[in-house]
């Protein structure tokens, strides 16, 4: 779980530890309520018992009180755990360029970095690859700006919800919105791209805006 230090001090980065919920009750102090284990197919669960508990810590790093079982919601685990969902792509462009866009035509697009907010209710994973490779049929309009990117970085919301339009617009509260049209021609969004002079995974608004879409609460 990679750390950085920020101006208001260190915090963590949530996105790559993947599948754990937990809920924040209050300003100062995380509480766990649920444990979601990495693996978490059939065949593990048949030869691994799981006993998964909540520590609690002093500001000493000593033991709090007692270790509190904590359950897992499998049903919850089998119904999110699908190939769909929503996906963010993070692309670098080096230099100020102009690129043609489809339908959109020629749109003028400033160095720094883009995030582009997609789904696939199916086959998510094979998404995800087509956009990272390049040489391919341009068939969206991120196929363009990804052609011309140095690096392309992707981060999946696996779901069964759709969460595409909530998702823009929550990145559209934390980052500069992206020409209008971009990747929305299928919806009422303004834009599904968003710009970023900073690398959007050093920005703690950008991980406490993704934070309840990766990981909502169980019911």
């Amino acid at each position: 779980m990679p750390s950085r230090n920020g101006a208001d001090g260190i915090y963590w980065s949530w996105l790559d530890l993947g599948p754990m919920l937990h809920e924040l009750m209050n300003r100062n102090q995380w509480s766990c309520s649920w444990s979601i284990p990495i693996e978490s197919n059939d065949s593990f669960r048949t030869i691994t018992r799981i006993l998964p508990v909540a520590l609690g810590w002093t500001s000493s790093l000593r033991l709090k009180g007692r270790p509190k079982p904590l359950s897992i919601p499998w049903a919850f685990i089998e119904r999110e755990a699908q190939d769909c969902g929503a996906y963010l792509l993070l692309m670098k462009l080096t230099e100020n360029r102009p690129i043609c866009v489809g339908k959109l035509g020629e749109l003028r697009f400033e160095s720094g970095w883009y995030v582009y907010v997609g789904s696939a209710m199916r086959n998510l994973t094979a998404r995800i690859a087509r956009h990272l490779r390049h040489r391919k049929r341009f068939r969206w309009h991120v196929d363009y700006l990804r052609e011309a990117a140095l690096e392309c970085r992707a981060l999946p919301i696996r779901s069964s919800l759709r969460q595409e339009c909530a998702l823009a617009e929550a990145m559209g509260s934390i980052l500069t919105p992206g020409p209008a049209g971009f990747g929305s021609s299928d919806c009422d969004c303004p834009t599904h791209l968003f710009y970023s002079p900073e690398f959007p995974l050093y920005l703690r608004a950008f991980h406490k805006t993704v934070e309840p879409f990766r990981m909502p609460k169980v019911v």
